[in-house]
């Protein structure tokens, strides 16, 4: 079954808000502090991870959210 039938419905809600994010250097860290923010859930998609110090960055914030009950999708 494709991942995105496993996703949760989209549900929209008011108070969010969208930042473009350029390059890698301003992605993977705003990706680790999105993880390390979360409380519930983090369902996580990307064709790009190189095993660098930016991508270990981000599976160490995957591997912290799961550890403290986060459900991770990866």
């Amino acid at each position: 079954e494709p991942w995105w039938a496993l996703a949760p419905p989209v549900r929209w809600v008011g108070g969010n808000r969208v930042t473009l994010l350029e390059g890698g250097d301003a992605l993977f860290p705003a990706m680790a502090r999105a993880l390390a923010a979360a409380e519930r859930e983090a369902w996580f998609a990307t064709y790009i991870f190189h095993d660098d110090r930016a991508g270990r960055a981000v599976a160490d914030a995957l591997i912290a959210a799961a550890a403290r009950g986060v459900l991770v999708h990866l």
